[in-house]
């Protein structure tokens, strides 16, 4: 796929860039690229029919609760990623060599944070909700702070431009959480069910 695209550059570009095309290191980096763009565009199309569908399963009422239950745990976030992302690719970059440390360090540090994310949010929902539905969402979708701390694997990948192996996982994953969804729209279950399996995406 990515060299189909990459020969159909190579053919609008003017002959005097074709050097730079050549470059087996662009052009690699080009693959590496064209993959996270597939990953995020296949997540995003999938992501979008299948939550209209479940907007209009849902109802005004229901989706309401459920987009909120969802906003109030993104305040809660960073603290599953701590930052660590962006330091870990550069120094898998820089010292491949400490690779094990590296990601066994980031991996302590963002599943601390995850815990004291899911704690925040637990006593928060207690704190700033009454409805027990909404707090029984929110510590829910909390429970995802907890397989961050995975995602320090996708970081290798990119670090060793190999997007193409993050885009297979987040195809599967992305395939598995819509098909479980799909699943319990037609079994006609209600919000408490999806909100499970979206707290689980993570997982997948």
């Amino acid at each position: 796929m990515t060299d189909r695209l990459f020969n159909l550059i190579k053919k609008i570009t003017p002959s005097r860039w074709h050097w730079i095309l050549q470059h087996e290191g662009h052009k690699r980096y080009f693959a590496n690229i064209s993959w996270m763009f597939f990953g995020q565009m296949f997540s995003l199309l999938v992501a979008f029919f299948v939550g209209t569908w479940i907007a209009r399963y849902l109802g005004p009422e229901n989706y309401g609760i459920f987009n909120y239950a969802v906003a109030f745990t993104g305040l809660f976030s960073f603290l599953a990623y701590l930052g660590v992302d962006g330091i870990l690719n550069r120094e898998l970059v820089n010292y491949p060599e400490n690779k094990d440390k590296l990601m066994g360090t980031s991996f302590i540090l963002k599943l601390f944070g995850g815990c004291l994310g899911f704690i925040l949010i637990f006593i928060s929902a207690f704190l700033f909700n009454s409805n027990p539905l909404i707090r029984l969402l929110i510590i829910l979708l909390g429970i995802s702070s907890f397989f961050q701390a995975s995602f320090v694997i996708s970081v290798f990948f990119q670090s060793q431009v190999k997007a193409k192996e993050n885009f297979k996982a987040q195809m599967i994953s992305t395939l598995i959480s819509t098909f479980l969804k799909i699943i319990l729209i037609l079994m006609g279950k209600g919000v408490i069910w999806l909100v499970l399996i979206y707290a689980f995406d993570s997982l997948w």
